[in-house]
Formats: structure tokens, sequence, C-alpha cells
């Protein structure tokens, strides 16, 4: 199954059930995330699930805080979508 992402404010690209966000934004040829470490340790690519749903395992809580993640907030290159999504990376 493919979804549709789209960063608010940037633009869309297509993300494989399955696949992080980080590769598919890359895979696309995408500029609208930014990124660090790739491994879930830095918090570079946190980004707000405005609108969706996402897995992902359980964050580095120094990257994303468990209050972040209350609020909706995870780190692209640790989920994959369950549903389209809406995000903004501020």
């Amino acid at each position: 199954m493919t979804f549709l992402i789209q960063v608010l404010g940037k633009g869309t690209f297509s993300c494989n059930s399955g696949q992080s966000l980080s590769d598919a934004h890359e895979a696309a040829g995408a500029d609208y995330l930014k990124f660090g470490c790739r491994g879930g340790g830095c918090g570079s690519c946190k980004v707000k699930v405005v609108q969706g749903q996402v897995q992902h395992p359980r964050l580095n809580s120094i990257a994303c805080s468990e209050e972040e993640q209350k609020h909706g907030y995870t780190l692209a290159c640790q989920s994959t979508p369950l549903s389209n999504l809406t995000l903004l990376q501020e």
C-alpha cells in the first residue's frame, strides 16, 4: 500500500507501507524535511503528525520526549505511515 505524505507549506511525496518517512522522502528526491543522524538520536527530523497515523518503535526520549509524543510528534527517520499523513516540521 502507498500513502500520500503532505508536508505543510512544502509539498507532498509518496511512502510505501513499512517504509520510513525519511527513506521515502529521500527516494522521492524531495527537500521538504530536515534530517541529521537518521538513527533516531538527534531529533533533527522531528515532525508533528497533524493528520493521520504513524507507527514507530520506542523513540529516544532525548530526541522526542514522551510529552512531545503525546502532542503528536514523532521522528521521521523512525516512523512508518499507517495512513495518508499531514506533517508539520517547525
